[in-house]
């Protein structure tokens, strides 16, 4: 009698199954780790992107522009056009979307250039004691709790990336 060869027995494949399967459980908290930290550095080169952009739009549009941080709450920013009117420019609720619009509805009435909230996904936030910053018509940037250079901290579960505002425009994410 002639025995064949050709296939795997069972314990044989439920042992490869069982390697791989271990092997994949054991890899799992280093891709968590990985994910978090992917997920923190594309937030701060978001942040910095959405600042570059407001300059961009400071100074092609020739108005002062703000972006305000944990506004509405926290985790989110918005960056919305000073008009010069204090009740309108320190509102409140100048990041809801429901009282300031994006796009916005009506052209006549200004803001006109208000943008819209972004939120952090996840666990991500920004250090409460982040300062709005206004950016003028020619680019500059001041910081309204004091000067520039500042950091605008982005942090999840311990870790943290940094966003470095110069008063000149320049912007990094480090």
């Amino acid at each position: 009698m002639r025995v064949s060869h050709r296939g795997f027995s069972l314990p044989e494949i439920l042992l490869v199954v069982l390697t791989v399967s271990m092997a994949a459980v054991m890899a799992l908290p280093g891709m968590s780790t990985t994910f978090r930290r992917y997920e923190l550095k594309s937030a701060a080169r978001e942040i910095a992107g959405q600042i570059r952009a407001a300059r961009l739009r400071a100074v092609t549009s020739n108005e002062t522009m703000r972006i305000r941080f944990n506004c509405p709450s926290p985790g989110q920013l918005r960056v919305v056009q000073l008009v010069d009117t204090p009740a309108i420019d320190d509102a409140v609720d100048r990041c809801s979307a429901d009282t300031y619009p994006y796009p916005d509805r009506d052209n006549t009435v200004e803001p006109n250039l208000d943008g819209p909230v972004m939120v952090l996904r996840g666990n991500l936030s920004l250090a409460v004691n982040t300062p709005d910053i206004d950016i003028s018509p020619t680019g500059r940037m001041t910081s309204r709790l004091g000067p520039l250079p500042t950091s605008i901290v982005v942090t999840d579960h311990g870790e943290s990336r940094t966003v470095r505002i110069t008063a000149a425009g320049r912007v990094e994410s480090l």
